[in-house]
This record gives structure tokens, sequence and C-alpha cells, in this order.
């Protein structure tokens, strides 16, 4: 095991993220990101928890911010340990995936500038250009574990 001290990481600091499956007749919502860090990869509703924010509320306020829903019910899916060390610019997340539940609103576009769009996709056919970090979310999502190291 490498001397992680000996690795330079971009702050030094692990970054929580917040993601939201939210799927529908055998689909899942995903947006196409723009003028942001992995412009042109698909992503989940979601983004970085706030200081004293507890991780259902960082979801719900992501969600709200990126698609306009408010109503159903975020249930805990999965935490992921992902500690990109090896990169140019290292980074250590820890994701916080919820699935939205009983949810009857349909998404909007509240953020054009980051978002090309939302699209539902059939759950068998993601694209392949999914968001680094989102890439283990989905692969917790799809083994039904709720932990990934």
């Amino acid at each position: 095991m490498e001397d992680m001290e000996s690795q330079p990481m971009s702050d030094n600091h692990i970054k929580i993220g917040c993601t939201v499956f939210i799927i529908r007749d055998g689909k899942v919502l995903i947006g196409k990101r723009k003028n942001t860090f992995g412009a042109g990869d698909y992503g989940l509703p979601g983004g970085h928890l706030m200081y004293g924010e507890k991780l259902v509320d960082g979801a719900r306020r992501e969600l709200l911010e990126e698609t306009g829903i408010t109503d159903g019910t975020l249930r805990f899916s999965a935490v992921v340990d992902d500690p990109r060390l090896t990169e140019k610019e290292p980074q250590h997340y820890i994701h916080a995936a919820f699935t939205l539940e009983d949810s009857k609103q349909e998404p909007r576009l509240m953020e054009p500038d980051k978002c090309a769009g939302w699209e539902w996709f059939p759950l068998e056919r993601i694209p392949e250009n999914i968001l680094i970090g989102h890439r283990p979310i989905f692969k917790t999502f799809f083994a039904k574990t709720t932990y990934l190291h």
C-alpha cells in the first residue's frame, strides 16, 4: 500500500457528494453535464454536501436545485468510498446515494448553464459516458449493495 502522505492531494480534504436515483418504469433520470467538470458526461441529480447539512437534506436540496422536484421520499441506497489518488489532480470523495420513491412530479431543467437536459434511460442501456464519480454509484445500484470501497 502506498504511503498516503506522499500522495499529492489538490486540497487534502475529503469531499462528500449526495446523489439521487429517480427510477420510473424501468428508466433512470440522468442529465448531460455542460460548462462544468465532466462536461459531455451524464450524471445523476446531485452535488456537494454543505457544511452542517445532513446527507438526506443535501440530497433533497440538490434534487430541488437541479430538477425542481419537491415530492417523494428519499431512501438511502449506498455509500461509496472513492479515493482517486492516481489522477492528475487527486481527489477523495465519499458519495451518499439515495433513491427517490413515490414522486409524481416531472423533472425540470433548473440549471441550464450546468445541464443540457434531463433524459430517461432504460436501466439496461445507460450511456457509457457516465461522470467518473458516478460510475461507482451505478455499480452499487446494479450490484444491489450498500457499500463500495
